[in-house]
């Protein structure tokens, strides 16, 4: 609620201030578990893990130091989410009026929608570690990633802000024979999963509309590419004085083939969501309808598009990666 010019700022009217901004910066639903419903999961869309700003009690002055700690949280979310505003800390001896009340809380309000975005410059990609199979195979074989969290809070805070996984494939060396995996990894691009979704950066793959929300600790199916493939060749016409005549023609295909990535979230056995740890396990599976053996090396990526951490005043925004393993079968 606005304040108006000569209005005593209450301890009530901070402590509302402190509940809006700490419900985004910090968590106001804390010891989650994956969504039930809607409404849960709507709620738990809220939370980046930081440390919340404090309530004060009745009688206590509304100092700089005291506002501060409001400014500072709301100036890193306002920041984070590419708000065009940012306040003025306050110095001491400063005046608190309406004016600089009701400015935090207009930014506040402009923030909490954006909630789960990052502005451009606000994410930094680093590679969280990669899975190479160089072993021959024909028909099938998974790739599993492993992303360990300290509890699902924390995986909640990573995706809450913005922050998602991306992942592709590569093939390198072997006989050049079958490259029709190496044009499938092409066409699958950079797979990013994030809070509310799983999307590629090329054209024509099924996505699931799933994301981390959606997962559970039974695996969901999240995007799905599929290539046909087939082609042929031909020799060329030949014949000789004496006589003769030959002609070559030749049809192959490397096989349909088809890759999909799956998504799920539990608790390290004889732990729970609350206590953790917990694992993140992302599934990419390679299929081909051709017996033809591929060589080389296949290798998935995995890389982490996280919230980058900055300070304001004493008081600081961090999202924390999770721990990566990864085995192939």
């Amino acid at each position: 609620m606005a304040a108006v010019k000569g209005q005593k700022i209450t301890a009530v009217d901070y402590n509302n201030l402190v509940t809006d901004i700490n419900k985004v910066f910090s968590d106001e639903y804390p010891n989650s578990a994956p969504p039930t419903s809607n409404i849960s999961m709507l709620n738990q869309e809220f939370g980046w893990g930081n440390a919340e700003a404090a309530d004060v009690d009745v009688g206590t002055k509304i100092t700089a130091t005291v506002v501060n700690a409001l400014v500072d949280r709301v100036n890193l979310s306002a920041e984070h989410v590419g708000s065009e505003y940012e306040l003025d800390r306050v110095i001491s001896g400063q005046k608190i009026t309406a004016t600089l009340w009701n400015d935090i809380e207009t930014v506040i309000t402009d923030v909490t929608p954006n909630k789960n975005t990052a502005a451009i410059g606000q994410t930094t990609i680093s590679e969280l570690g990669s899975i190479a199979r160089s072993t021959s195979f024909s028909s099938n074989v998974n790739f599993i990633a492993t992303l360990t969290f300290t509890d699902y809070d924390q995986a909640r805070y990573y995706f809450n802000s913005g922050s998602s996984f991306k992942l592709y494939l590569v093939k390198s060396g072997g006989d050049t024979v079958d490259t029709s995996w190496a044009t499938a990894y092409e066409r699958l691009g950079t797979v990013n999963i994030g809070l509310t979704n799983t999307l590629s950066t090329t054209a024509n793959i099924i996505s699931e509309n799933k994301g981390f929300e959606d997962l559970t600790s039974e695996s969901s199916l999240l995007l799905t590419l599929n290539q046909s493939g087939s082609g042929y060749g031909y020799g060329d016409y030949g014949y000789g004085g004496g006589y003769g005549y030959g002609y070559g023609y030749g049809y192959g295909t490397g096989g349909s083939k088809t890759i999909k990535v799956y998504g799920k979230i539990a608790p390290v056995q004889g732990t729970s969501y609350q206590t953790g740890p917990v694992n993140l396990t992302i599934t990419v599976s390679l299929n081909s309808l051709s017996a033809q053996a591929t060589s080389g090396t296949h290798t998935l990526y995995i890389q982490s598009n996280k919230a980058t951490t900055k300070t304001s005043g004493t008081v600081t925004f961090s999202i924390a990666n999770p721990q990566f393993s990864g085995i192939t079968n």
